[in-house]
């Protein structure tokens, strides 16, 4: 592989990742309201009854950065390997 072709390859790599980073993000500010307000009610319950009533809210609260940080973490990680795979199947299929 010549030293363009492998700058060009990083390029593609760097677009890609932006891509899922982009795509990521929007899907975190759209998933994260409905799971954490799904499991909000557990969660300060489980706190109160293992930390007690003190630490109820800040774990909560922690909890709802957790659940930004899983599906922003999670869908950027499916959508990097679907969008390359996409691109892979595109490239295999039209080469011929």
């Amino acid at each position: 592989m010549s030293k363009m072709q492998q700058i060009a390859s990083e390029k593609a790599q760097q677009t890609l990742f932006s891509l899922a980073n982009v795509l990521a993000g929007v899907l975190t500010l759209f998933g994260t309201g409905p799971l954490y307000t799904a499991t909000r009610g557990w969660v300060y319950e489980f706190a109160v009854n293992h930390y007690g009533y003190s630490m109820a809210d800040f774990i909560t609260l922690v909890w709802g950065g957790l659940c930004a940080a899983f599906i922003f973490f999670g869908a950027r990680m499916g959508l990097y390997a679907l969008i390359g795979l996409g691109i892979a199947t595109a490239i295999a299929r039209f080469a011929v």
